[in-house]
Formats: C-alpha cells, sequence, structure tokens
C-alpha cells in the first residue's frame, strides 16, 4: 500500500509539472505563473522558486494568478489563502486583487 501510494504521489507530481509547464511556456523569462490545476503543496513550491528566480534576476515585480476557485469544492479557492499565507509569512510586500492574482514587490 505504501509503495503504490508513494508512486501515485510521483505520477501526479510529474502530471501536474506538465501542466504547469504547458500553461507557463516562458517560466523563466515570464513575470507570471498561473498556478491552475496545481495542488496546494505543488503551488507553494512553484511560488516559491518563481520569487526565488526573479529576485536573482532583479525583477521588479511578478503576478501569480491562483484562479477564482470555480472549479473547486464548495467554490472555495485553496489557493490564494495558501498563497496569501505563504507571501504573508515571508514577508513579502504583495497586493491581491481579491479574486485571483497576487503581484510581489521586491523593490523596497
Amino acid at each position: 500500500g505504501h509503495a503504490l501510494a508513494s508512486r501515485v504521489s510521483r505520477l501526479h507530481r510529474i502530471a501536474a509539472e506538465k501542466i504547469f509547464k504547458d500553461r507557463n511556456e516562458n517560466f523563466k523569462d515570464s513575470r507570471s505563473s498561473d498556478l491552475h490545476y496545481l495542488t496546494v503543496t505543488e503551488a507553494q513550491s512553484v511560488v516559491i522558486a518563481f520569487i526565488k528566480h526573479h529576485e536573482e534576476l532583479k525583477t521588479n515585480s511578478v503576478q501569480i494568478v491562483t484562479g477564482r476557485g470555480n472549479h473547486s469544492i464548495g467554490g472555495i479557492c485553496k489557493l490564494s489563502s495558501a498563497i496569501l499565507n505563504l507571501l504573508k509569512a515571508q514577508k513579502r510586500k504583495f497586493s491581491f486583487d481579491g479574486i485571483a492574482t497576487f503581484t510581489i514587490n521586491f523593490n523596497p
């Protein structure tokens, strides 16, 4: 059972990476990242890597698109609250449009 769960988890991660890459073709060059169809854990990992990459490039700001949660159970977007908590925990300067998009500012 444990081995099967581990394999399913790995395959899910591979599928999520493929979906993410398809929706974010120019991840390294883009200043926005679309998190649709990722789990909360996957989205948090992506956001951390995305922010780190753009900090190293000294980018002024980036956008993170979480979606509205229309396809979530009860229509509640888990990604928005998870990314909000992540950005607060990292003490990031950001704005949120209240719907689906975070803008993270790197300049003081």
